[in-house]
């Protein structure tokens, strides 16, 4: 069943490229996926549950492509390179993931399983950077990371530079923003 969640994915990350959420079905999904529809029926209750899939799909690949850290960076300086990474890894998809972000503010069947979703990267996130991966401390770290990256996620989908200069930059503040009030590895 791994496998068939990765395959189901990564096709709906392909049909964003070129599709808005509203327009992607599930027999367009099965074409796309190479799966039979009634196969993916008995995988997803209802297409939302594609949300945290494709989600985990681009911590799979963010993970894959952020370098090796560097002996002695900060927590901030760790999830600069990560997150950087994932707006990397999204970009092929930015049309797609900009009209999901759109749909997803005014309806809660799709904002709600995002967010969800979204938490879970940035604890994810946090652990690989070397945060704490339980408690009280993490639980902050993460509500405000998720914060941070819905703020700087706004900024990439303007974001019109070659380079992603502007994300950069957005992002670059508002981590240097939660340094300031304590956001660091915790002993």
């Amino acid at each position: 069943m791994p496998e068939t969640k990765q395959k189901t994915a990564a096709a709906a990350l392909a049909l964003l490229t070129d599709y808005a959420w509203h327009e992607i079905t599930l027999p367009l999904l099965a074409k796309k996926s190479k799966q039979p529809l009634a196969q993916l029926e008995k995988l997803l209750d209802s297409k939302e549950e594609i949300l945290p899939l494709i989600n985990n799909q681009i911590d799979r690949l963010t993970l894959q492509a952020t370098p090796e850290a560097e002996e002695g960076l900060s927590l901030t300086e760790l999830l600069f390179d990560i997150l950087m990474t994932r707006f990397e890894v999204m970009e092929p998809y930015r049309f797609g993931l900009t009209a999901l972000a759109d749909e997803a503010r005014r309806t809660p069947e799709i904002a709600y399983p995002l967010y969800k979703a979204h938490h879970k990267s940035m604890s994810l996130y946090l652990t690989h950077a070397g945060d704490c991966p339980t408690g009280l401390a993490h639980n902050l770290h993460t509500a405000l990371l998720v914060g941070t990256y819905y703020l700087v996620f706004i900024k990439w989908c303007r974001d019109t530079s070659p380079d992603l200069s502007r994300t950069m930059a957005g992002l670059n503040r508002a981590l240097q923003t939660l340094e300031r009030i304590g956001l660091k590895k915790w002993d």
